[in-house]
């Protein structure tokens, strides 16, 4: 469902997916109440290398202590962000399997998208998993899943915290 606002007064943080070459750099804000995700897209775009990144975090008042959780594919950038920039960034928790057993745990929240955020909303509406021989399984199709990718970093890394002990990631 579509929010007007996002609810700043909840307990907030960053996912950033690292776009490569051709696909997204995404960044959105996520907060959780109980079962309720909420998500707001903060930027979308191709070809942001760190110091662009760091522009769009200066630009959107983004602040050195708010917490960023980002894909761990691409090391060099998030130490970039967090030893030369400044930022409290960490890497999002992968392992085996995280992928899908993540996406599964999402699965049973209900998603609120702040209204201006076309792309998450887009993004999140055409998700799709694997189908073999005619069943669907518990493994995400992986194409345009920027945005949604970015949500699952944070929202797991959100969860994990709150619900010690209920959901732990293996890392490989």
């Amino acid at each position: 469902t579509y929010v007007t606002e996002f609810p700043e007064d909840l307990d907030w943080g960053y996912g950033l997916d690292l776009g490569f070459e051709n696909s997204y750099t995404a960044l959105v804000k996520v907060a959780i109440k109980g079962n309720n995700l909420y998500i707001k897209e903060m930027f979308f775009e191709l070809g942001l290398n760190a110091r662009k990144i760091c522009d769009r975090f200066e630009l959107l008042g983004i602040g050195k202590r708010d917490e960023i959780v980002a894909d761990r594919q691409n090391k060099d950038t998030i130490s970039m962000l967090r030893d030369e920039y400044g930022y409290n960034i960490i890497e999002c928790t992968k392992g085996q399997n995280s992928v899908a057993d993540q996406s599964n745990i999402l699965k049973d929240m209900v998603i609120h998208i702040e209204e201006n955020s076309k792309n998450v909303y887009r993004q999140i509406s055409s998700y799709q998993y694997i189908v073999l021989r005619g069943l669907v399984t518990n493994q995400p199709v992986k194409a345009n899943d920027d945005a949604v990718d970015a949500m699952r970093y944070i929202a797991i890394h959100k969860l994990t915290k709150i619900n010690y002990g209920v959901y732990t990631p293996k890392v490989v």
